[in-house]
C-alpha cells in the first residue's frame, strides 16, 4: 500500500453520520468483535460469544497506540483481564482450534 490511507465510520451505508463523532449503535459484523470502554476503568471484562468458534484476544490502549495479544484461546464464555486504565478497546479475532489467528 503506497500513499496515507484513511478510514471512515459511518452509523450506516446510507448515511453519512460519523459514528465517533455522534456515538451510537454499529452496524455490520465486527461490532460484536470490539468492545471499547472509554473513560471506564475495568480490571476484567465477561465476555460471551457463540460457542463453537475459538478466539484470540487482543488488548488495545488506544491511548499509547499499543496492541498486546493474550496468550491462549477463548471460547463460549470467559473473562478477559485489563490494565484498569482509561480508553482501552477489546478485540477478538476467530482463530482455528489449533490456536492460530486467522488474522490477514
Amino acid at each position: 500500500m503506497s500513499g496515507p490511507t484513511k478510514a471512515t465510520s459511518t452509523k450506516d451505508g446510507a448515511s453519512e453520520e460519523l459514528w465517533w463523532s455522534k456515538g451510537g449503535e454499529l452496524v455490520g459484523s465486527s461490532p460484536d468483535r470490539i468492545a471499547y470502554f472509554g473513560f471506564d476503568r475495568p480490571s476484567s471484562r465477561d465476555i460471551t460469544m457463540e460457542p463453537g468458534t475459538v478466539w484470540t484476544v487482543d488488548v488495545i490502549d488506544t491511548w499509547n497506540m499499543t496492541v498486546e495479544t493474550l496468550p491462549g484461546t477463548y471460547s463460549g464464555s470467559f473473562r478477559v483481564p485489563l490494565p484498569a486504565r482509561s480508553y482501552m478497546a477489546l478485540r477478538l479475532v476467530a482463530a482455528d482450534p489449533s490456536g492460530a489467528s486467522s488474522r490477514s
